[in-house]
């Protein structure tokens, strides 16, 4: 059953290597189409490359701006397809 008005999604990856943004428009089950993809590779798993890390999981400071700077222009690709 395909829906009346096509729906926008927007999914977020943030790893330890990669942070990603997918746009899609969902229309049915077998209409999905990919409007927008941007990646970037970050270096947040270097730190934590060690068994302490493991068993006290924390993120840097830096690593914190890096992730906030990338979702505000995360956030710019998701107003230009007016999904904010």
């Amino acid at each position: 059953m395909a829906l009346p008005k096509a729906l926008r999604y927007a999914v977020l990856h943030v790893g330890s290597s990669s942070m990603s943004i997918t746009i899609l428009e969902y229309k049915g089950i077998d209409d999905v189409r990919v409007i927008d993809y941007a990646a970037r590779e970050v270096t947040f798993g270097d730190y934590c490359s060690n068994a302490i890390c493991i068993v006290v999981p924390y993120v840097l400071w830096s690593h914190l701006i890096e992730i906030n700077d990338l979702l505000y222009h995360f956030q710019g690709l998701l107003r230009n397809i007016y999904i904010v």
